[in-house]
């Protein structure tokens, strides 16, 4: 959703991370939908499915109310479960009435449950083709799917602590976004405009 990438060979302070030795996450292309509940959909909800199942990106998940009538849906986060924590809370605003997970957005093949969406694969693929052998590239996500990303930095924990910093950034611009402003309290109680560290390596 939101992006930044930093080249520098400036110092930074080690994050206290994991470094992980290689890339490890997926890079996520056109997924499928798959409904997991029998919930009677009201017609607007069943058009708002269908523009879910042929629009959202994995990983994306959609909740709607025990009646059916209202909905709430998440697509291009960089894992699953944050997918299903953002559209629940979506679901929550729009009703009293208890929200149930009704489909997910999943990758075409595997099982994965962590990856690069592909709104962020353009820039990822292109950060690694501009980290030199034995240098270091970092991404870093919240649970909104918003992102920062560095490559090319001489350690780690440069790279690690530049990707957490400008997806932070982004972040503080996420918190006043007007789309979330009735969502905002909930957000921030789950976490999900924290920023982490999803991946590090070197090439």
């Amino acid at each position: 959703m939101r992006l930044c990438a930093i080249a520098s060979a400036v110092a930074l302070a080690t994050v206290g991370q994991p470094v992980l030795a290689d890339l490890t996450l997926p890079m996520l292309g056109k997924g499928r939908a798959v409904k997991v509940s029998a919930v009677a959909l009201s017609d607007d909800a069943r058009a708002e499915f269908e523009r879910f199942a042929t629009g959202a990106e994995p990983f994306a998940a959609m909740y709607v109310t025990s009646d059916g009538w209202s909905w709430g849906w998440q697509s291009g986060t960089f894992a699953a479960k944050d997918a299903k924590r953002m559209a629940r809370i979506l679901c929550e605003s729009t009703s009293d009435l208890p929200c149930v997970l009704y489909a997910r957005i999943v990758p075409m093949a595997g099982d994965a449950t962590r990856g690069v969406p592909s709104s962020a694969r353009d820039d990822i693929e292109r950060g690694l083709q501009e980290t030199g052998t034995g240098r270091h590239m970092a991404i870093a996500a919240n649970g909104i799917g918003t992102y920062g990303y560095s490559f090319d930095y001489a350690t780690a924990a440069q790279a690690e602590a530049r990707a957490l910093a400008e997806c932070e950034s982004w972040a503080t611009t996420d918190r006043t976004n007007t789309d979330y402003t009735s969502v905002n309290s909930a957000i921030t109680a789950a976490g999900l405009y924290d920023c982490r560290l999803m991946d590090s390596f070197a090439r």
